[in-house]
Parts: C-alpha cells; structure tokens; sequence
C-alpha cells in the first residue's frame, strides 16, 4: 500500500468532539481529541504522514496540547503507528507557544524530551529540544531527502555505529521515517523527512 498525505482539519475535531467555538482547552478534551486522532491514523496506509491543520485555531492551553498532541507524539515515538507520523501545519502565535511551554512542561518535570514536526512558511522544523548532532543529522536528512548510516557516517566522518544510534533517536522520537532497503551494500535503512 502506498503511504499516503492526509490533512485533518482541526476545527473538524472540535465538530466531532461534540463542542462548539473554535478552542480546544482542558486535558480530558485532549484525551478524546487523541483517540479521535489515533483512530483516523490506524486506519491510514503504513508511511503516512498526517498533517495536523491548526488553521483557525483560536485557542489551546498547555493541558490540551501536552496530552493531545504531545501524548500522540510519544507514542509514535515508540513505535505504537509503524512508520506513521504527525506534522502541525497553520499554529498561530498563541498555539504554538502553548505547544512550546507543553515542550519545556515535559522536559522540566518529567525529564523527557517529546520534539513534534512543525511545517511553516513551506519548511518542516522541529519544535522541542534537540542535541546539536541530531539537529544536524535531521537537518542533513532534510538537504538530502534520504540518508543511510553510511551516508551519514562518511559525511561526519564517524563510526557507523554512532550515525546508526543518532538515525534510530530521530525515528525514535517520531521525526523521521525509515525503509529498508536490500541493495549491492547489503540490507540497510534509508531515513527520510514525512513530508
């Protein structure tokens, strides 16, 4: 099955959830949001990217985006969708600064790190904190479109175990998908950005 681009509206949830306006506020909202999320994603063709559309997104609160697309984001992360992935498109200020603080919330009391894909101005980032050499490497992913262990180990000039440990942390935390290829250099990974 071919993996897939699929944009869900946001607003849409709100009209699912039963709600009214154009906020999406409190935790336990954020727990039904995320299994209305999840269902849409399991039904999606393994590779898929979802595009996350906040366009028209009034309001969040930290509650909210911490356990509904933070929540979401850690579990992709440990691998619960297969090679499925979320990208929040449209955040206004006010959004993403919510986001953010769920970020540094996560880090700062629980010391772990949950970086989400961000699409703006046509340029996919990362919100969250990343080490440098794996700000690299997604950015190197980024220039290339896809990149090996290999690829990654001549270009830094490093052991091929240590490109292979930054590789897995970036598909890891959810930011990159991978294939396995069977090619003259034996079976490898090539990892790609979901956009």
């Amino acid at each position: 099955m071919k993996a897939e681009h699929i944009s869900y509206n946001m607003l849409n949830l709100i009209t699912e959830l039963g709600l009214t306006g154009r906020n999406l506020l409190l935790r336990s909202i954020g727990s039904l949001a995320k299994d209305i999320i999840k269902t849409k994603i399991d039904s999606a063709n393994a590779g898929s990217t979802f595009y996350l559309n906040f366009k028209g997104i009034e309001l969040t609160d930290v509650s909210f985006v911490d356990e509904a697309i933070l929540g979401l984001q850690k579990e992709i992360g440990a691998g619960l969708y297969g090679n499925r992935r979320i990208v929040l498109i449209n955040l206004d200020e006010g959004v993403k600064e919510n986001l953010e603080a769920a970020i540094y919330y996560r880090e700062e009391k629980y010391n772990e790190r949950v970086p989400v894909l961000f699409l703006m101005s046509e340029e996919i980032t990362v919100l969250g904190n990343l080490e440098k050499s794996l700000f690299d490497t997604f950015n190197l992913i980024k220039d290339r479109r896809t990149l090996s262990a290999r690829d990654l180990a001549e270009e830094k000039q490093i052991e091929i175990n240590s490109a292979s440990n930054r590789l897995k942390k970036l598909y890891d935390y959810g930011l990159v998908i991978r294939e396995e290829i069977i090619d003259s250099d034996g079976r490898q990974h090539l990892y790609s950005i979901p956009v």
